[in-house]
């Protein structure tokens, strides 16, 4: 959690480029992190324009069918992959690119409310997930929380019934599950 502005995060001493977060865990920087899911929670401003809600009395669902008979190929016992550098990477920021994010005086930020909100749902309903909560999922269900169960109630009448949309960055390679540690006894 911090301020930012388009493109930028403030530190205490000064404003860094927001990649300067992750640089140090892209794949020719951290060898033992190649493969592996890097997940950044990102809570900041990205600039300065409002979100005005648009009003809508009808929400259709998409839907599209994707298949088609699949091939199975041998696959050779060992493999070696070449893969990109900012593979297996995901950002989500509180709010769309050049757009300003709010916050609560009493409760805090609508982005990370909401994250935790999310999270903690899914953390008890465990049985409802084989494998656990799919990472993509409890973050899409984040971005509609703060969507709509979320508007400004400001003092100050420009930023008065504004609305926020938090989003993300995704290079995952693999669908990335949480999972609740189970306590056995003892």
């Amino acid at each position: 959690m911090s301020h930012g502005a388009e493109g930028r995060i403030f530190a205490s001493d000064m404003s860094y480029p927001v990649e300067r977060l992750w640089q140090p865990f892209l794949g020719d920087n951290c060898k033992s992190l190649i493969n592996k899911p890097k997940i950044f929670f990102l809570q900041a401003c990205r600039g300065e324009r409002l979100d005005k809600p648009v009003v809508f009395s009808e929400f259709s669902v998409m839907t599209r069918q994707i298949g088609g008979p699949s091939q199975a190929e041998e696959i050779p016992p060992v493999i070696t992959y070449a893969i990109p550098n900012t593979a297996d990477m995901l950002v989500m920021y509180s709010t769309f690119e050049k757009y300003y994010s709010f916050r609560n005086v009493e409760n805090g930020s609508w982005f990370i409310q909401s994250l935790c909100d999310v999270f903690i749902a899914a953390a008890r309903k465990p049985e409802a997930y084989d494998q656990g909560s799919d990472l993509l999922r409890l973050l899409t269900a984040v971005n509609r929380k703060v969507a709509y169960e979320y508007q400004s109630l400001a003092k100050v009448d420009v930023l008065n019934q504004m609305k926020e949309m938090p989003n993300f960055l995704s290079t995952l390679t693999k669908t990335f599950y949480l999972r609740v540690k189970s306590h056995t006894g003892k």
